[in-house]
C-alpha cells in the first residue's frame, strides 16, 4: 500500500524528464507532480506518467498524478502506482476506486473556493491543496485565504499558486503549511523545468518548513 511521505511535504510539479525529478529528490522534494489533464501544457501520457514513476520509484518520494474530473470507472486507476492530486469534481465512489487499489488522494481547491473547501472536510483524502484559481498559470493565490483554509481544514494542508525560489520561505511564514507544490514558477521556459531554480527552490522550502 503507497503511502504519502512524511510530512514536511515538498512537491515539484508538471515533471515529464526523468533525470530532472531525479534532481527535485536530491534537492529535498518527496512529491514528483506529473500532469494527466490534456488540455494543460505540461500534460504527458498515462503511459509515460507509470514509466516515470516507475523510473523515480525511492523510499523517499512518491510520484502524484494530477487529474481533473476523475471518474470511478477511469482506468488510470488501476495501472497507477502513486498518489492522485484531484482537481475539479470528486465523488465518493471515486474515493472509494482509489482507496481500493491503495492510491493516496490530494484534494486539490481554489484557496478561495471555501465551499469546495468545506466539503473536503467529509472527504476521506489524506491531504487539501490549496491553489489559486488557475492552477499552473503562475498566479500567486491569496495567502490570508489558505490560511483561512489550513486553519479550517481537518486534513494536512499544502500551498501551492505562484511558488518560487524567491517566494517560497515568505509564503511558509504566512501561511504555516504542511508542505508547499511549485511548477511554472520553477521553469526557464513553458513547461521546461530550471535544474537550478528546482534545486533552490526545494532548499528554501525545507528550510523553512523546518522552522
Amino acid at each position: 500500500m503507497i503511502t504519502l511521505p512524511p510530512r514536511p511535504w515538498i512537491k515539484v510539479c508538471g515533471l515529464s524528464d526523468e533525470r530532472m525529478g531525479h534532481t527535485a529528490v536530491s534537492a529535498g522534494a518527496n512529491l514528483l507532480g506529473v500532469v494527466l489533464v490534456s488540455d494543460s501544457p505540461r500534460s504527458i501520457t498515462l503511459e509515460t506518467a507509470v514509466k516515470l514513476a516507475f523510473a523515480w520509484e525511492s523510499p523517499d518520494a512518491v510520484t502524484v498524478a494530477v487529474v481533473r474530473d476523475l471518474k470511478s470507472g477511469d482506468p488510470m486507476i488501476s495501472k497507477w502506482t502513486g498518489a492522485v492530486q484531484c482537481h475539479g469534481t470528486i465523488s465518493n465512489e471515486t474515493i472509494a476506486a482509489l482507496r481500493a487499489h491503495g492510491i493516496p488522494i490530494i484534494r486539490a481547491c481554489a484557496a478561495s473556493d471555501f465551499e469546495s473547501i468545506a466539503q473536503a472536510n467529509s472527504l476521506d483524502v489524506d491531504a487539501l491543496l490549496v491553489d489559486g484559481t488557475v492552477p499552473g498559470s503562475g498566479a500567486i493565490c491569496d495567502w490570508d485565504a489558505a490560511t483561512r483554509a489550513r486553519r479550517e481544514s481537518r486534513h494536512p494542508t499544502m500551498l501551492a499558486g505562484g511558488l518560487t525560489a524567491d517566494n517560497v520561505a515568505a509564503a511558509v511564514r504566512h501561511v504555516e503549511p504542511a508542505g508547499v507544490d511549485a511548477s511554472s514558477g520553477l521553469e526557464h521556459s513553458r513547461s521546461v523545468k530550471d535544474a537550478l531554480l528546482v534545486s533552490t527552490f526545494c532548499a528554501n522550502a525545507l528550510l523553512a518548513l523546518r522552522r
